[in-house]
This record gives structure tokens, C-alpha cells and sequence, in this order.
């Protein structure tokens, strides 16, 4: 088993929910796209490998550091969005069979995010 550890200096962020303009075209909110993209962009500076695919994740475990102001599935979610396509391949089941997450209350002004990945 191999383990990658990071660590992401970006503020806590939950999953965002399509938005729907006239004639129902969904769109992604501006500041949640800038937040994935940052985030990937991080990871993607810490991952040197092609995204882990189907059987090589073991399991995911994510501590959150900062205000108790979300729910803790919308704040993995939005941490699952990021790191598809640059660590892991999709966030299906059938890739990703195990994923722990856990909050730790800190002030606003340091959020944080830690992400552990083990896999094959």
C-alpha cells in the first residue's frame, strides 16, 4: 500500500447545487468553479501520477479544519469534484470504497483541509 498525504491551504467550501438559468440549462456557480479549479490545481502540483482508477483506491480519509458552518458530505463532495480527473479517476463506488471524514472546529481565518489518499 502506498499513501499520499495533503495537506490544502484553501477555505472550506460545500459542494454547490446546479443552478438552472431560463429554459432549464444548468450552470456551475462562478465561486464554486474557481474554488475546484484551485483546489485541482493544487493537487495536481502534489500528484505526479495519471488519476488512480477502478480497485487502486483503498480509501480516502479527509479532515476538515475550520467554522461548523456546512454539512460534512457537501464539504467532501466538493473535495471529491476537485480531485477527479487529476488523482482519482471518478468518485464512484467502484473506484473509491472507502472514504473517512472527520471536522475539527478552528476559527474562519484558518481553514483548512487535510486529505489523505491510500492506494495500490
Amino acid at each position: 500500500m502506498k499513501q499520499a498525504d495533503f495537506v490544502l491551504p484553501v477555505n472550506l467550501q460545500p459542494k454547490a447545487r446546479p443552478r438552472f438559468r431560463r429554459f432549464g440549462k444548468a450552470y456551475t456557480d462562478e465561486k464554486y468553479r474557481a474554488w475546484m479549479e484551485n483546489t485541482a490545481s493544487i493537487l495536481s502540483e502534489w500528484w505526479p501520477h495519471p488519476p488512480l482508477e477502478k480497485g487502486e483506491v483503498i480509501a480516502i480519509h479527509m479532515i476538515f479544519h475550520g467554522p461548523g458552518t456546512s454539512d460534512l458530505d457537501n464539504l467532501a463532495g466538493a473535495v471529491m469534484d476537485a480531485g477527479q480527473g487529476v488523482v482519482w479517476a471518478s468518485d464512484r463506488v467502484t473506484v473509491i470504497r472507502r472514504l473517512e471524514l472527520e471536522w475539527v472546529g478552528s476559527k474562519k481565518a484558518d481553514q483548512f483541509i487535510v486529505l489523505k489518499v491510500i492506494y495500490q
